[in-house]
């Protein structure tokens, strides 16, 4: 039997107004319809896409299932690599406190997934966030059905929060961070954020800032902490632990660690063959310049080493080094991918 104090703490404050709730719906799957043809060439382009789709449609296979069914599941979500990372340390601590406790841990993209599986001993449970439709929303609360739920950062999607609501699930938000364009436009829609942010049942934010604007968008004042920047903690942190990548070794593999480097980061679709462009031309008068590309999408690596090797230049990727291979030592290249 529930206690009335808690029902009262986890049922919305403000209350969202059905009207408010299904005219968002309808918008929602009205923009979904229309912007389906562009993601699908996106994440087409982009590759991996293919990963547990149906996850993200809230359709799961039976091992998931099996592994979420009667135990105490917990849902931590961070959308991408960077969340990830600062959500590691927290992870694994609260994994030591609250030993009989799964954790179902979630991402938005591959890369971010990737890093799940690379940090966390496992095999961890992991699942792809699901698209903000309500009935897909619905079906995974119905799979994992989470006793918390934990959101790295800003991530605010209303059919997600209003299902745990009605579910009676906590909702946290870790290392908020609210910058001054992204509280306009939640203000701007105040009526269906506000219920949303008013719920949450606790809010850790980056400073100051971060609190009084999460609190004038409708945040209880009382369960607001600024408890800092978590990446600033996750980097402490790795001091400790030993590299897992030889940076220095890698560079050298491929005569680049005394050379001047063009480092693209983050990098989408198309803007490695114009760094390409623009590294020929450099080239000419800085003959001992090389080119390190991150893209933003690591899994994209191989189409954007095909890309580049087309301009004759002699292309390495991170995915095909090891420092204990021989035969990838001393290999000069023009280009480096860390994929």
């Amino acid at each position: 039997m529930r206690d009335p104090k808690t029902e009262k703490e986890l049922t919305n404050p403000a209350g969202t107004p059905a009207w408010v709730q299904w005219g968002y719906r309808g918008l929602f799957n009205l923009g979904l319809g229309l912007s389906a043809p562009y993601y699908a060439r996106r994440m087409a382009r982009r590759g991996g896409w293919k990963d547990r789709l149906g996850q993200r449609f809230g359709r799961y296979d039976n091992s998931f299932i099996q592994r979420c069914h009667g135990q105490t599941n917990l849902w931590f979500h961070a959308v991408s690599v960077g969340e990830v990372l600062l959500s590691v340390p927290l992870v694994k601590r609260l994994e030591n406190k609250l030993p009989s406790v799964q954790w179902i841990l979630s991402a938005t993209t591959t890369t971010g997934m990737a890093q799940w599986h690379q940090q966390m001993p496992g095999p961890p449970a992991t699942c792809f966030y699901p698209i903000d439709r309500r009935p897909w929303v619905r079906q995974s609360m119905e799979v994992i059905r989470p006793k918390a739920i934990i959101l790295s950062e800003a991530e605010i999607w209303p059919n997600f929060l209003w299902e745990a609501f009605d579910r009676r699930i906590p909702v946290f938000l870790i290392n908020a961070r609210i910058s001054e364009k992204s509280y306009l436009r939640y203000h701007r829609f105040r009526s269906i954020f506000a219920p949303l942010f008013g719920s949450l049942s606790g809010v850790g934010t980056q400073n100051d800032s971060d609190a009084q604007r999460l609190m004038a968008l409708g945040c209880d004042s009382s369960k607001v902490f600024v408890t800092g920047n978590m990446k600033f903690d996750a980097a402490l942190g790795s001091q400790s632990r030993p590299s897992t990548l030889d940076i220095t070794a890698l560079l050298r593999a491929h005569d680049m660690h005394e050379k001047t480097l063009l480092l693209g980061s983050s990098t989408h679709a198309g803007e490695e063959t114009m760094l390409a462009d623009l590294y020929l031309k450099l080239r000419q008068s800085h003959p001992q310049l090389r080119l390190v590309i991150a893209p933003r999408h690591f899994e994209r690596g191989s189409q954007i080493a095909t890309a580049l090797r087309s301009k004759e230049l002699s292309v390495a990727c991170r995915s095909e080094w090891s420092d204990a291979s021989e035969d990838s030592r001393e290999k000069p290249s023009d280009v480096l991918i860390l994929d």
